[in-house]
């Protein structure tokens, strides 16, 4: 089950309540916040006071503590609570931002970027899973494990990639949304089993490393790869 410790920012920036509407304006800009916690700090524990969204600064006087503008008595959930239900309550409720509380304590803080993060890393679990079971039905040893790896150097198992696909993944990037790609390993080399298209937009935008999921095994896509004999800019845009 997917929690929300896992996904929470532990260190998210917080306010002091009689820090200044106009201070506070001026971070949330900065970082592009829409919504931070209010919190004080006793004996090195934190604790939740509110939350101040532009909504509540909208109008302020710059000069004003947040402490009078804020959001205050808002819904918390605890480190242990399912993502799912928890999107659910945000939805609900209509609240973007989620304080995460453990025995009194505040110990992180949670978004709809958060949640959606949740989602995409679970779709893509879901695919990597697909792939392994494929291996599988043909009696490979196969095993998973995430990290990083080189963009410059990867094997195409493909020949083609699709315009309307590419243009999406474009989008997806220019947005900031980079989830793993799927590959594998043999004889020092490495070979894409899945995720041609987010690789090739790494490559065009000069991104050194990019997220992966690699299933080890002896797979026969590797074959492919070889035969085939491309390097990523060679590969061919069509509309399917």
């Amino acid at each position: 089950m997917l929690r929300v410790k896992d996904y929470m920012s532990e260190h998210t920036i917080s306010f002091p309540p009689d820090k200044s509407v106009g201070k506070v304006v001026e971070v949330m800009k900065a970082l592009k916040h829409d919504g931070l916690p209010v919190i004080t700090e006793c004996d090195g524990e934190k604790h939740l006071i509110g939350i101040v969204t532009f909504m509540d600064l909208v109008g302020a006087d710059p000069n004003e503590s947040i402490e009078n503008v804020m959001t205050r008595n808002v819904l918390s959930v605890s480190p242990a609570e399912s993502i799912v239900s928890v999107a659910g309550l945000m939805a609900y409720n209509h609240i973007h931002h989620m304080p995460v509380i453990d025995h009194g304590k505040f110990v992180g803080f949670l978004t709809t970027s958060d949640i959606v993060r949740a989602c995409i890393e679970n779709m893509i679990s879901e695919n990597v899973e697909r792939i392994m079971e494929i291996f599988r039905s043909l009696d490979r040893e196969v095993s998973v494990k995430s990290g990083r790896t080189n963009v410059e150097g990867l094997i195409p198992t493909q020949k083609h990639l699709d315009s309307n696909e590419l243009q999406l993944r474009r989008n997806e990037f220019n947005k900031g949304i980079i989830y793993p790609i799927i590959i594998t390993k043999k004889n020092g080399k490495t070979y894409i089993i899945d995720g041609h298209h987010r690789t090739y937009v790494a490559y065009e935008r000069g991104i050194k490393e990019i997220p992966v999921f690699y299933i080890e095994g002896d797979l026969g896509i590797t074959e492919t790869g070889d035969q085939l004999g491309l390097t990523i800019d060679e590969l061919e845009i069509i509309d399917l």
